[in-house]
């Protein structure tokens, strides 16, 4: 998509939107997990994306953060021996 203003506007605005918009489909959307409570009251759960990885949390709410550490470590593009799920 090609500014108003020429070569100058979108080398400076190109990149704020694209980080923008990124961030955008990253808050938006939805991350799936599993999970269920155990007889001694702790939840345990998995990222459907990658269900060989399990956490567990002292209640609901702990386990969604430490399943949000999850995604968070397992999104980085450069870490070795995760599982990606991907669409064609």
């Amino acid at each position: 998509m090609e500014w108003p203003g020429g070569t100058l506007v979108n080398r400076l605005l190109k990149p704020i939107l694209s980080d923008f918009w990124n961030w955008l489909a990253y808050y938006n959307m939805k991350i799936l997990f599993t999970y269920w409570k155990e007889p001694d009251g702790m939840y345990l759960g998995h990222l459907n994306d990658f269900p060989e990885h399990w956490t567990q949390g002292t209640d609901f709410e702990d386990l969604k953060s430490h399943l949000q550490d999850l995604y968070e470590e397992f999104s980085k593009e450069d870490l070795p021996g995760i599982k990606h799920v991907a669409e064609l």
